[in-house]
């Protein structure tokens, strides 16, 4: 079984988790609520945003290198 991360997003479009799994119905069916696949060009963390097309940081570390 190849494994994923997908990331658990909540009503206000935030990241609420971050886990390895099957794939995003995996999470859903098993865990519930509303997961989106990541992708090492789109990857993310607790607190960043889903902005329904990509996962954007959130201001306190956006720009830092």
């Amino acid at each position: 079984m190849n494994y994923k991360y997908c990331a658990k997003i909540n009503d206000s479009n935030i990241v609420e988790w971050v886990v390895c799994s099957p794939d995003a119905d995996w999470c859903s069916h098993n865990l519930g609520g509303r997961w989106q696949p990541v992708y090492d060009e789109n990857y993310c963390g607790i607190g960043w945003a889903w902005n329904g097309e990509k996962f954007i940081p959130p201001p306190e570390i956006e720009g830092e290198e």
